[in-house]
């Protein structure tokens, strides 16, 4: 049995999305195929649960388990296996399964192995995210319609206005494909599949392609596919601060929110097939707490202080300019392999203050004396002696500055 499907080195897989114009004749057979995948996924589920209920029951009676009946395998190739074999003679696909396209009952199949496998490692603690029920079927009336296709004919038209897919013939699509054709034309794409869904009162074709040439990525969709995104990461160097500031309770729903995980994701497939590399900022690189003029690194710098103002050199800062304009030195630092603090070239080399590690919080009267510093210590004047003390590491460790 094959793997999972992964894109060979040097190529890229992505995907592209049409809207559909068909006939009334082409509607039909399209909404045939999507109800074909959806009795084949509720057939496999069925057939698959059906011994569990068996051996339930049977274990029930007082049998012992090496009687009990022997578990079906959920595995593509064994339901593909005894689907072949039951859809000439069931009376449930024996009278229309001709009419649809062998990829739609394959559709079903596919997912229905798919669930049964993540179920089955969600079980077992393999599986990350939220815990997986018991695959069910899908009903008729909420079921959404969608079919995929991966041989056969699948075409784009010479044209840009219509596309090929197996049993349904050429159908008109509803905007140009103009940019998936002219790579098909020029070599410098192949179509692997082709799925058909019918969401928002419209039908929908998303054909993925891979490209030769370029750095491996992850799949993508249509809509972000040529936007302003992909631009942009191949004129420049995009950076990418690791933090997530979710342990501030005022933050963390905002942060959230705004899904920088996604955006990191997008900027790092979207750098590698343009050939641009991504530079990620170190979680704990003090970006904001480092002057952009001289160096010098404070060691603390609340949310609150929204203007940075160094205590060397004098400068006076809105407090996110300063921290873009350390991001952009590190970025050149990245490029040069200075052995900067946060030189992706050298991990070993440590921030000031210790600003590479998560601090901790100290519990009162452990090893603390009164609350104060450790041993009992105490810093009358921190602010008086922060810069000295650190400026000579500071200029040995962010010498590009």
């Amino acid at each position: 049995m094959r793997g999972k499907f992964g894109p060979r080195s040097g190529c890229v897989v992505q995907a592209y999305r049409f809207a559909l114009d068909p006939n009334s004749g082409q509607e039909w057979a399209l909404r045939s195929h999507c109800g074909a995948a959806r009795a084949a996924y509720n057939w496999a589920v069925s057939w698959v649960t059906a011994s569990w209920w068996q051996r339930k029951a049977e274990a029930s009676y007082g049998i012992g388990e090496e009687e009990l009946t022997p578990w079906r395998p959920w595995t593509l190739p064994a339901l593909r296996k005894e689907f072949n074999r039951i859809k000439t003679t069931d009376p449930r696909f024996a009278e229309w399964w001709r009419e649809n396209s062998k990829e739609a009952y394959n559709t079903g199949l596919s997912n229905a192995a798919a669930a049964f496998d993540n179920y089955a490692k969600s079980k077992q603690g393999k599986r990350k995210g939220c815990r997986v029920g018991v695959p069910r079927r899908k009903p008729k009336r909420k079921a959404r319609l969608a079919c995929r296709f991966t041989t056969g004919t699948i075409r784009v038209e010479p044209d840009g206005r219509h596309v090929t897919l197996p049993r349904l013939g050429t159908i008109r699509t509803h905007e140009p494909t103009r940019k998936l054709l002219v790579r098909i034309q020029a070599g410098t794409a192949r179509v692997l599949s082709a799925t058909v869904r019918y969401e928002r009162g419209r039908c929908s074709s998303r054909s993925r392609w891979r490209q030769p040439g370029r750095s491996s990525a992850l799949p993508g969709r249509m809509w972000w596919s040529g936007s302003t995104w992909a631009s942009s990461t191949s004129r420049s160097w995009p950076t990418v601060p690791e933090g997530h500031g979710l342990r501030n309770k005022r933050l963390a729903r905002r942060v959230a929110d705004a899904g920088f995980g996604e955006i990191r994701r997008q900027l790092t497939y979207k750098g590698q097939r343009n050939a641009c590399p991504t530079i990620v900022a170190d979680r704990w690189y003090p970006s904001s707490k480092t002057c952009s003029n001289c160096g010098v690194a404070k060691a603390k710098l609340p949310l609150h202080v929204r203007v940075f103002a160094c205590d060397a050199c004098g400068l006076v800062l809105d407090r996110d300019e300063n921290a873009g304009r350390n991001l952009v030195a590190l970025v050149a630092a990245c490029s040069t392999g200075t052995g900067v603090a946060g030189d992706q070239d050298t991990p070993g080399v440590s921030k000031p203050r210790g600003a590479d590690r998560k601090t901790r919080r100290q519990r009162l009267g452990r090893n603390t004396g009164r609350g104060g510093r450790a041993g009992g210590a105490s810093l009358p004047h921190p602010r008086r002696k922060e810069t000295g003390d650190r400026r000579q590491d500071a200029e040995a460790q962010l010498a590009l500055w």
